[in-house]
């Protein structure tokens, strides 16, 4: 989904929003803050991988919670050469396989994400952070194929952590279609330039400085 924001935004690196979920996950913390925090980090890790994939540089926000969706949204400046450029805003719903579960990844988003009575906009991408052991899982190839069924347009993503001690993941792309990259974070977070935390100021034209106050998530 593309739109032009017409009121000011503050857009987050993923960066600073896994330095700054990272510390206020060690505080004692409500459940919906936790919550939301754990949304946000797995959608910061989200397009890391993306960026890696698409060589796209995106940035994230908290949605309030009093919205019902989405749980998190990102967001690109795509550059026009004859026009204003675009701010290209995606909204994210995130939902998390845990370690106690014995479903199966797509048996899992059938009976959640894609369950038919949820409903999303067709322009909403999900997210689905794994956070178990995969070993004797279908592979991707045959995720994509049982999903092929469940009759929605909305893309599906899965994150997976392939190493207990590393910072290294697969982004897996699973429905309608199947792309696939594996990324360290460190590694990427470490070679890419530094992004900083930016502030969309509304008009006409779409534009974006650097802000000089400071802005930190989840205070």
């Amino acid at each position: 989904m593309s739109e032009i924001i017409e009121v000011d935004e503050v857009w987050y690196p993923p960066a600073n929003i896994l330095y700054h979920g990272d510390r206020k996950l060690r505080e004692e913390i409500d459940n919906s803050l936790r919550k939301q925090i754990n949304e946000m980090m797995s959608t910061a890790i989200m397009v890391i991988g993306m960026n890696k994939l698409h060589g796209e540089n995106y940035r994230l926000q908290p949605v309030n919670p009093n919205e019902q969706t989405p749980d998190v949204r990102t967001m690109r400046i795509v550059p026009q050469k004859e026009s204003f450029n675009i701010l290209e805003v995606q909204e994210i719903e995130v939902v998390t396989l845990e370690t106690h579960s014995s479903e199966g990844v797509d048996d899992f988003l059938k009976r959640t994400k894609l369950n038919s009575k949820k409903a999303y906009p067709h322009t909403t991408t999900i997210l689905c952070h794994i956070n178990k052991d995969l070993k004797g899982s279908k592979s991707w190839a045959e995720v994509r194929k049982a999903l092929k069924g469940v009759g929605i347009p909305n893309d599906v993503f899965v994150l997976a952590r392939v190493d207990p001690v590393d910072h290294k993941y697969q982004l897996v792309k699973v429905h309608p279609t199947l792309e696939f990259v594996e990324f360290n974070v460190n590694t990427e977070l470490n070679s890419a330039p530094s992004q900083k935390v930016l502030k969309m100021t509304p008009g006409s034209v779409v534009e974006y400085r650097e802000l000089k106050e400071e802005h930190i998530p989840f205070e």
